[in-house]
């Protein structure tokens, strides 16, 4: 996948719980506004956005490209 900075958390190839474990360490550890994750299931997809939700950060746009998922969040206000 391309441009990935440092604000990507990329969980492709992680089996439940461990990519929505990824997310959790990252927003503890970084504090940032906003984020992106990629996700390669549905079940990543919705266990990373609850996680994001309890922390309060909103789903803000979307991608697919090819058989990957660009979820990309932010703080809310």
């Amino acid at each position: 996948m391309e441009n990935i900075n440092k604000n990507t958390i990329d969980t492709c190839g992680l089996s439940c719980p461990q990519p929505a474990l990824e997310v959790l360490n990252f927003i503890q550890q970084q504090g940032t506004d906003t984020f992106s994750v990629l996700a390669d299931s549905i079940t990543s997809r919705e266990n990373i956005i609850r996680t994001a939700q309890k922390y309060q950060y909103r789903l803000e746009n979307e991608e697919k490209q090819n058989m990957i998922m660009v979820l990309h969040f932010r703080k809310n206000a």
